[in-house]
């Protein structure tokens, strides 16, 4: 299902997986640890069907759940990080991943993530800089486009309302 690109069905799957494995009053003390290990791997299976699904809210809610189970999980602290970096919420993203790499400091697809993330911030801080130039041209192209005497009276103007205020509001006075 999911290897095939039907993520759909791979979800309607999992959940009933979920469903299954949710319910332990019945078991014993092995089967339980077996349970949870079951779920884990779920719930891991389901954060990864959202993120292709683009629900990242539920990629959030089943890495927080396997997080509560086993708190190391190193599987979930990087797919929760990447799902905080698309929806760019890179500080959160960041602390995921510097999390798993202390867990597991050798690991590259931490490492990759975590560089992935850095590289994302930049190009975002970029773009960021970028439109706000684009928002400020216009109004320096009317300013540009403005005769010399257009000018003068624009200026004339914004004096004339700053007198104006002031003498509204009056000077201040001491209470």
């Amino acid at each position: 299902m999911f290897k095939e690109g039907d993520h759909e069905r791979a979800l309607r799957r999992y959940t009933t997986a979920k469903a299954a494995v949710d319910s332990d009053h019945d078991l014993s003390e092995e089967e339980k640890a077996t349970a949870q290990e079951l779920k884990i791997a779920l719930l891991n299976n389901l954060a990864t069907v959202c993120s292709k699904l683009s629900k990242h809210s539920d990629v959030k809610k089943h890495c927080d759940e396997v997080l509560k189970l086993d708190e190391k999980n190193v599987k979930a602290l990087v797919r929760r990080g990447m799902n905080a970096v698309a929806s760019q919420e890179f500080d959160d993203g960041e602390a995921d991943f510097k999390a798993a790499q202390k867990i597991d400091p050798e690991s590259g697809t931490v490492k990759k993530a975590l560089n992935d993330m850095k590289r994302r911030r930049k190009r975002q801080k970029v773009d960021d800089k970028k439109l706000a130039k684009k928002m400020m041209a216009p109004a320096k192209k009317v300013e540009a486009g403005l005769t010399k005497a257009e000018r003068k009276a624009a200026e004339a103007y914004d004096a004339k309302q700053k007198t104006t205020s002031a003498q509204r509001t009056g000077p201040v006075r001491a209470l």
